[in-house]
Formats: structure tokens, sequence, C-alpha cells
């Protein structure tokens, strides 16, 4: 007995196997992007920051950026001071950036492409610093403990390209991001010298720190010379930053 089968049904087998190819991986409707933050390590002494983009629509997506982060050592040749330790050490950041892929400048959908991204993020960093240092008085030296806080809260407009290499790698450059950036700064130093002494060594440390970051004297202005262990102080910012993810 032959089977025979007719031409609707080849028509049909036609169009359903038209339809499984034009859904291969390559075309595949890829919606979430996890990435990791490559540049954030040459900033900071430690860094492990990743990002997560959800697409929306095919011209939008929204990113959320968490991780770890710690600051450069500042101390390490500041006169007279011994055996420095870092008894507490750390910081995190969090940035929420909302993506609008331009439609006119774009070949392919969301992620991929060019996009302008109004952002907020907070960068929270904490120091608890243990280290011996001499007094002008007795020529001895103290153990005295650093206590630092920073927080930086930031809010601005990027602009960058996103690639889509191979459909599930994606290279995400961040060229453009100025931002207006609120800083608040606490410093105190507690130990076994005279409160004068303290307070004369809080400021050598300060004036340390703004020498070997020069922009911190232009923030600062006169709060470098007559800081109290507690400032505030809101100017202009920049973002940037190179990321590497994978589509699924």
């Amino acid at each position: 007995m032959k089977a025979y089968i007719s031409l609707p049904v080849i028509i049909g087998l036609f169009l359903i196997t038209c339809s499984v190819f034009a859904q291969r991986p390559d075309s595949v409707e890829r919606k979430n992007v996890i990435k990791y933050n490559l540049s954030a390590p040459a900033l900071y002494n430690s860094a492990f920051l990743f990002q997560y983009e959800r697409v929306i629509n095919p011209h939008r997506s929204i990113s959320i950026q968490l991780g770890h982060i710690t600051l450069p050592e500042l101390l390490k040749n500041f006169e007279n001071v011994q055996k420095i330790s870092n008894a507490e050490q750390y910081g995190y950041n969090v940035t929420v950036d909302y993506r609008f892929y331009l439609a006119k400048e774009n070949k392919y959908n969301a992620p991929h492409g060019v996009y302008i991204a109004p952002y907020a993020s907070l960068h929270h960093f904490k120091n608890v610093k243990d280290f011996e240092i001499q007094s002008n008085e007795t020529d001895e030296y103290g153990i005295v403990t650093l206590n630092s806080k920073l927080n930086i809260l930031s809010a601005g407009v990027a602009m960058g390209y996103q690639f889509v290499v191979w459909d599930r790698m994606t290279l995400d450059f961040l060229v453009i991001g100025p931002s207006f950036s609120n800083y608040n700064v606490q410093l105190t130093l507690d130990g076994d010298l005279t409160q004068v002494e303290l307070d004369e060594k809080l400021q050598l440390i300060i004036d340390h720190i703004a020498d070997q970051v020069p922009f911190i004297d232009d923030l600062l202005e006169d709060k470098v010379a007559n800081f109290s262990g507690n400032t505030n102080f809101s100017t202009m910012g920049f973002r940037y930053s190179v990321g590497i993810g994978f589509r699924f």
C-alpha cells in the first residue's frame, strides 16, 4: 500500500520549515544581558561590578549595575607613619540607567547599537585604617585610627554603543557620561595622641591626599585648609565604562 502526500500537506510542511528556520538563534529575540565591567579595576583598588540589562521593547532597555569597589591606598608615603593596616575596607556601587536605542541611527534592535541613557548612581566607600604615627611632642610613635566615609550621589546622561557578536556576546562602550554629583566626606582620627595633635595630623592627612590626587584640592577649594571632619559639596562629574556581556 503506497502512501501519497498531497500538495496542501507539502505546502504546509514547507511553511512550517520556513517558520522553524526563521527562529534560528541568530534571529531569536534575546531580552537579557549580563555584563562584567572591564574598566572598573583600572579606577579602583579592587572592583567587581556586574550589570543586568533587560530589553523592554525594540528600542529601549533598563539596566542596573551592582558590585564591590574599594579605593586605592593614599597613605603609603605619608611622613612619619609606620605599620599601616586596613582594619576594615569596603565599598559598593549601584547604578541604574534607562536606555534609548536610537531607531534612526541603528540597523538592529536593542540591545545592539547607539544609545542615550539617563542614569543615577551611588558610590559608597568606608575605610578604617590603623597605623603608628610619630608625635611632634615626644618623638614617640602612637597608635591612631583613621575612619573615613565617602558617598557620591550622581545623576546624568550617558551615550554609548553596544556591539552584539555571535548573537550571544556583547561589547558595551559607554564613552560619554557627564553628571552632576554630590560628595559627602567624613574623616575622623582617634588614638594615643593629644586632641591638638590629632587635629594637626588629620589636617596633614587631608593635605597629603590632596597632593596625591590634585583634583581633590580643586574640588574642595578652601575646605581642604579648613576641614573639620565632615564636608558636603556638589560638582560636575563624569562616567565611562567598558563591559563584556552574555545574551540570553
